[in-house]
């Protein structure tokens, strides 16, 4: 006897498995950073967003009120940051030679508290302006340089062990107007 045969079977074929579809590495990107990898990212994020905020100051030259004295001239201080700098003290050291002879270096004069609160893009007045004072015949012949401390607290930490300082350091150039102008070389 035979074997019988079925109809039509012998066409068919067995049925395949899908085909997988491959993943591009850069898809799983996530999942294979893990937490520990987002934790790090996010903690430099967070660090440096906290580096931006903190109160940066700049010092920038205004105008003179006597054309003798260079060390008349008003200097303005500014936060840069986002956080307020509170309890700002200065300190104002210059040097330079008087008409007489007398060659002054680095006097210092100290401004405790000339300013209470400094927000984001606030200005105050730094007091260096009155630290010379020329009367009578008295006059400047070579002005040296002058150095401004800024010391400052962060907002909200008020103790002073945690005080904040910057240093400007401005150098007098003869300007073609004939006046003593400063510029900044820190």
């Amino acid at each position: 006897m035979g074997r019988r045969r079925r109809k039509g079977k012998s066409a068919q074929q067995s049925p395949k498995p899908p085909e997988r579809i491959q993943t591009t590495p850069s898809a799983n990107l996530f999942r294979a950073t893990g937490r520990w990898g987002w934790f790090v990212l996010s903690l430099v994020v967070a660090l440096l967003a906290l580096y931006e905020a903190i109160p940066q100051l700049s010092v920038d030259e205004g105008v003179s009120l006597d054309a003798k004295n260079p060390y008349s001239s008003l200097f303005s201080v500014a936060n840069e940051g986002y956080i307020p700098a509170t309890n700002l003290n200065a300190l104002c050291e210059m040097s330079f030679t008087d008409n007489h002879g007398n060659n002054f270096g680095y006097v210092g004069t100290s401004s405790p508290h000339f300013a209470d609160r400094l927000d984001h893009a606030g200005r105050s007045t730094l007091p260096c302006f009155k630290s010379v004072g020329l009367k009578g015949q008295v006059a400047l012949t070579t002005v040296g340089d002058l150095k401004v401390t800024v010391e400052y607290s962060v907002w909200p930490l008020p103790n002073e062990l945690l005080a904040r300082h910057q240093q400007f350091h401005f150098k007098a150039i003869a300007g073609p107007d004939g006046q003593t102008h400063w510029t900044y070389v820190n």
